[in-house]
């Protein structure tokens, strides 16, 4: 699909260097902070909302390391990410895997997240 490609560089490229008023990326993880047994991600380029949405492809490791499927929920431009099998998060990833499926976090302007890993 190489047209959908296309066109969010052009809008990277016109933000980037022509200052256009376009989201240039889909959400892009800033930071991400420890809320006891769940992992707190705020992003830039994600709409504050007021909908809650269930996001897919998330996973959570604790102190061992091992990264475990976890719930994810939308809310604003933050996602919160919880594992019945982690009881300390200390890092976070999202579609992580080789060819991750039923992708569905993506932002107002329709641009995708991409794949991403942080430390808690």
């Amino acid at each position: 699909n190489k047209k959908a490609v296309g066109v969010r560089l052009a809008k990277a490229a016109g933000n980037l260097i022509y200052k256009d008023n376009f989201v240039p990326s889909g959400p892009l993880p800033e930071h991400a902070r420890l809320m006891g047994r769940s992992a707190e991600i705020c992003f830039k380029y994600l709409e504050d909302t007021d909908a809650d949405y269930n996001l897919n492809n998330f996973e959570l490791a604790g102190t061992d390391g091992i990264f475990h499927a976890a719930a994810a929920v939308r809310k604003g431009n933050r996602v919160s990410v919880f594992s019945d099998r982690v009881d300390v998060p200390t890092s976070v990833r999202y579609a992580w895997s080789d060819n991750p499926n039923d992708l569905n976090f993506y932002n107002d302007a329709g641009l995708p997240a991409g794949s991403f890993r942080l430390e808690l």
